[in-house]
């Protein structure tokens, strides 16, 4: 089993595919966030991923309808407290 990593603000800013630990990889870009482009990103791939796996601050706008996969959002400690996405299971850090 393979994992595929992207990051995102605005747009998909880097992809890789991890098979270890030592495949690992500073993220790429900062700034305001559009959860949308991963989304976009994996239906242009072809490819039904099982879930999402989607690590964010929760400071941003989710506009896609609900995916045929999982998707769990993970807030970081100093995250929005009050991120509710329109679909998914959200976990607060810290």
């Amino acid at each position: 089993m393979c994992i595929r990593d992207s990051y995102c603000t605005s747009v998909v800013t880097g992809t890789q595919v991890i098979e270890s630990s030592n495949d690992l990889v500073v993220p790429q870009g900062r700034g305001g966030t559009e959860f949308d482009p991963v989304f976009h990103h994996i239906d242009k791939s072809g490819e039904q991923p099982v879930g999402l796996v989607y690590l964010t601050d929760g400071y941003g706008y989710v506009g896609v309808e609900q995916p045929q996969y999982d998707v769990l959002w993970v807030i970081t400690e100093c995250g929005d407290k009050d991120f509710t996405p329109p679909f998914g299971e959200v976990i607060h850090l810290g």
